[in-house]
């Protein structure tokens, strides 16, 4: 082994080999701009800057003989909140305070969420130190409060809320209970934060009406004295009164319960034509029944149009016969006009008599007789006795009916029953109506309680709500008014324009409410770029994870389409423009399945389409949907030149563990390419990644619920205004620092190291 070294030297050398060459000095590419750092405070926030290597273009090269850096890390914003101090790896945070940054109070002298609870309107809040343990993983509930109305005064839907909250948000107790929308949390409006006080009433009894029809052979001019006399039954059959008395009155002896009806007593049939009208026009012919109802309209009686809750099927056609109904309607002094016409095709087989119809509308009331007295079983108690009363007096109708014959009318001063309505929802199990403008209800009210505990009372719809039903009544609510509008009264039904169910708007698209929910005029601000200057790009994330529910998913929708339906958008292919914005939306759980690019959303109808997409539910993953965002809208051609970009993100923080990592990477690689990013956050456990994830510690957005987003429609629409003279600026700068490096690289072509 010792002659290896002997025999490598004696061989002969080859002078065509050359030596290796040393690897060359590189030659760079200026340093970017640093990227924005991580983090908005903690021990965690970096920023980072990169250059690449200009020559050689191919093969190795030192710096300093050093292998090239071409990426620089720096810590940045290494700072902490509420007096904290940094260590090397966390924040140390005063005994009172908690979080990332020791941003979040922990104790109750300092966590006064209690003051982020807005009381009811027109009630109070009393709040008090909380003595609920504390979950693990979670702050203890610093304070819990109740709020409470002024007797006469209620909240609509709303029973023994208490509400638990610390800095990381709230616990109300039955706020589930608690719906603003005909499906219970199914609804495309916002709804109010907390329920405010309104007038509430006692349900004191129900109230019902029939009209029943007669047919009578006495003279006009005597049955029209009997109407206009001063005894108000002149003109009542007697076996009807003497059926309401028995089987009505009578019954509520030895309750709580007193009766009433009032009688109104009209000429003529107060049903309108009827089938039987129809099926004898049928039997005359086409040319005879328009001869008839070519009769000079002074010689007939005038028709009363059928009620709109009585459907052709609810009036019930048991006429004399086929051709009565049409004899009924006219004068029996019209010439040609035969006194009997017998019937064709009519089952009853009875003839027509030529009568005088006339019609006995009844209102029928059982009412309480104190309010003190009336309870659960009382009200339940008046809803049976008038089905009972109703039920007995269209029975003996139908009996006095079915014994009258032909020869019943052949006596002058003879009346016979004809024909009568029930009530279109008879059969259902909310009938019979309750008595609320008896009982002092507000027009826009709705019914709570109807349990043994609670007795049956009517709540007036609170300030910034309008009252809505569907059903005929059988299903109600109050609907907030949303962003943009107001109400200024309780018990309101329509705006002050008379439509029903609509709030007041604000004086124009450019007004919008800054608060919510909004009680009047004065709370309509005009935004500062509507509607020309909204020349902004923004795009929606919504969260559709499992981290929310699917009522908080649509009322995100909701926020969305109530800023963009304000916007100047128009990218159809013929009159696109670039003087206006663009809006677009993703929407997000472990993937973004659904979104719409800029160039689909031609205007405000296109974004709407966003109703079409539901909730998902499953894991959020964060990072995944930053890199779609930037992906889809930002390198490619989506975007217009010199309109400010911004995102908003609906999103409490929380994402999966193994996405972490890249959330942070894309979150600095998007605030590089967008003009900002705004969050908008539940309060929860997780808010402390919105450190991380918004632009500015100012555009984080918190709410203790979704319910109070609608809320936060004005500032953030404010804040997307603020964003164009925001880009104007960042242009201007970024100009500047272009100059400054194109002047600073004209050195003699040295190396930049």
């Amino acid at each position: 082994m010792k002659l290896l070294p002997c025999l490598l030297a004696a061989l002969p050398f080859n002078s065509a080999q050359k030596p290796p060459k040393e690897p060359k000095e590189c030659m760079f590419t200026g340093w970017s701009n640093w990227s924005e750092c991580s983090w908005l405070c903690g021990p965690s926030g970096t920023k980072e800057r990169t250059r690449a290597i200009r020559l050689p273009k191919n093969g190795p090269c030192l710096s300093n003989g050093l292998e090239p850096e071409l990426k620089e890390v720096e810590a940045c914003n290494r700072t902490c909140m509420n007096g904290g101090k940094m260590s090397s790896t966390k924040c140390m945070c005063k005994s009172s305070y908690t979080g990332i940054c020791c941003e979040s109070a922990k104790s109750a002298s300092v966590d006064r969420c209690d003051k982020r609870i807005r009381k009811p309107d027109g009630g109070t809040m009393k709040c008090g130190r909380s003595k609920a343990p504390a979950l693990e993983g979670y702050l203890p509930w610093n304070w819990s409060c109740t709020p409470r109305c002024p007797p006469g005064k209620g909240m609509y839907r709303a029973h023994g809320d208490l509400y638990q909250c610390n800095s990381q948000g709230w616990i109300q107790q039955s706020f589930q209970q608690r719906s603003f929308d005909f499906d219970d949390y199914d609804d495309d409006t916002p709804t109010l934060p907390l329920a405010d006080c309104a007038d509430r009433k006692m349900i004191m009894g129900t109230k019902e009406s029939l009209r029943l029809v007669y047919v009578t052979t006495m003279e006009p001019a005597l049955l029209q004295s009997m109407i206009d006399s001063e005894d108000p039954n002149a003109a009542i059959p007697q076996s009807l009164l003497s059926t309401i008395n028995q089987q009505c009155a009578k019954q509520t002896s030895g309750t709580y319960l007193r009766f009433n009806a009032e009688y109104t007593v009209t000429m003529g049939n107060g049903l309108g034509k009827t089938r039987s009208r129809q099926r004898r026009d049928e039997a005359l012919g086409l040319d005879e029944a328009a001869d008839i109802a070519a009769a000079p309209a002074a010689a007939t009686t005038p028709v009363v149009d059928a009620p709109t809750n009585a459907s052709t099927e609810d009036v019930v056609i048991e006429s004399m016969s086929a051709s009565q109904d049409g004899l009924m309607l006219f004068d029996v002094q019209l010439p040609g006009l035969p006194e009997t016409e017998m019937a064709e095709g009519d089952e009853s087989g009875k003839s027509a008599i030529a009568g005088i119809p006339f019609t006995v509308a009844v209102d029928f009331n059982f009412m309480g007789k104190q309010p003190k007295n009336i309870n659960w079983n009382t009200q339940e108690l008046a809803r049976k006795l008038m089905r009972d009363c109703i039920g007995s007096v269209l029975t003996h109708f139908k009996e006095d009916f079915a014994q009258d014959t032909d020869e019943s009318l052949e006596g002058a001063g003879v009346t016979v029953a004809s024909q009568h309505t029930i009530p279109a929802d008879m059969e259902e199990a909310y009938w019979p109506h309750w008595d609320r403008e008896g009982s002092g209800c507000a027009a826009g009210s709705t019914l709570v309680g109807g349990t043994v505990q609670e007795a049956l009372m009517c709540q007036a719809c609170p300030r910034g709500t309008v009252y809505l039903t569907k059903q005929k009544g059988a299903r109600e609510i109050c609907r907030p008014c949303p962003s943009g509008s107001y109400m200024a009264e309780e018990g309101s039904v329509a705006n002050d324009a008379g439509e029903l169910g609509v709030c007041n708007a604000c004086a124009s698209p450019a007004f919008m409410t800054n608060t919510f929910p909004a009680y009047s005029k004065s709370t309509c601000i005009k935004t500062s770029c509507f509607p020309n200057r909204t020349k902004f790009q923004v795009v929606f994330a919504l969260d559709s994870s499992g981290s929310v529910t699917r009522p908080d998913y649509i009322r995100m929708r909701e926020f969305a389409k109530s800023i963009v339906n304000r916007m100047c958008i128009n990218n159809s292919h013929d009159s696109g423009s670039k003087s206006c914005g663009q809006a677009a939306y993703v929407i997000y759980n472990q993937s973004a399945e659904s979104y719409m690019k800029f160039k689909q959303v031609e205007s405000q109808v296109d974004f709407n389409k966003i109703d079409n997409y539901e909730y998902r539910g499953g894991p959020a993953r964060i990072g995944d949907l930053f890199e779609f965002i930037h992906d889809t809208y930002i390198d490619t051609d989506q975007l217009k030149n010199g309109l400010p970009l911004v995102v908003v993100l609906f999103s409490d923080g929380q994402t999966q563990n193994d996405d972490k990592e890249h959330m942070e990477a894309m979150t600095r690689k998007l605030k590089k390419k967008v003009t900002k990013i705004i969050t908008l956050s539940k309060r929860s456990e997780w808010n402390g990644n919105t450190l991380q994830l918004a632009s500015t510690v100012e555009d984080r957005y918190f709410m203790n619920d979704y319910h109070e987003l609608s809320g936060f429609v004005y500032p953030v629409m404010e804040k997307l205004c603020q964003s164009i003279p925001l880009h104007k600026g960042q242009l201007l700068r970024a100009k500047k620092l272009k100059i400054e490096k194109r002047r600073g690289g004209k050195n003699g072509g040295r190396p930049m190291v």
